[in-house]
């Protein structure tokens, strides 16, 4: 299976990408996965990159960066992928949510063309804003239906995994970023829409996944593992 994630630091916060592999390679499913990132980018960034365009952006749009100019394509061609992964910037889907689906169906049209199906990562809210992510879920939640694709309802895991476990810490020390608890409750629910197989029973050290020092981005303990996988499996079930 090939997999393209398109994101931002959401996305390359404890390589999510390669947790998504193992995880799913200790299933069975064999993974190859690409990744076109850019930090704090949103789908209009990654889009407009794309086509060198500088005017026009939204307020919220980062800067043109003209060494990107062509790389989607690139990405989009480097192989056959079977699913990209589109994941947009946090605070899109409530402050520009037209713009965030206008890109987002871009996107999706151009995943299509290159003959791979869409999965949106519906993100979770910052640690001090737990109240926006009805609306960030609701926004994905629309934009899937409307594009006939395939929904990782993160936001959705991380939300009941606070609920059931109040004083629950998912995210990094900086209040935005996942820690390695909500990383891997992240990849549970990808290898859990990606395989069509339960998640409880996952490896939970992943040797192979490491930062760039070299030491292991995942290490968590049984209880919580297990904890965080059966979250995983309540939601993608309750979403089937």
């Amino acid at each position: 299976m090939n997999i393209l994630f398109i994101g931002n630091s959401f996305t390359y916060f404890n390589d999510l990408p390669a947790a998504v592999a193992a995880l799913c390679e200790s299933r069975g499913v064999s993974v190859h996965v690409g990744r076109y990132i850019r930090g704090g980018a949103g789908l209009e960034t990654h889009w407009l990159d794309n086509l060198g365009i500088a005017e026009g952006r939204h307020m919220f749009c980062l800067e043109p960066a003209p060494e990107r100019k062509g790389g989607l394509d690139d990405a989009l061609a480097e192989r056959r992928w079977d699913w990209v992964v589109l994941q947009g910037h946090s605070r899109d889907p409530l402050l520009t949510p037209e713009d965030f689906a206008a890109y987002g169906r871009r996107l999706h049209d151009a995943a299509a063309t290159n003959g791979a199906r869409t999965m949106l990562y519906q993100t979770f809210a910052h640690q001090t804003r737990p109240d926006d992510q009805p609306a960030i879920s609701d926004a994905y939640r629309r934009l899937a239906a409307e594009l006939g694709a395939a929904l990782a309802p993160v936001g959705d895991a991380w939300a009941a995994a606070f609920a059931a476990r109040p004083g629950l810490v998912l995210h990094h020390e900086d209040q935005l970023h996942p820690n390695d608890k909500g990383s891997y409750l992240a990849a549970c629910v990808f290898a859990a829409k990606l395989t069509a197989q339960d998640p409880r029973g996952l490896p939970h050290e992943l040797d192979a996944v490491r930062n760039d020092k070299g030491d292991p981005c995942y290490a968590l303990d049984s209880d919580s593992a297990w904890f965080l996988q059966d979250i995983a499996a309540q939601i993608v079930q309750h979403q089937a």
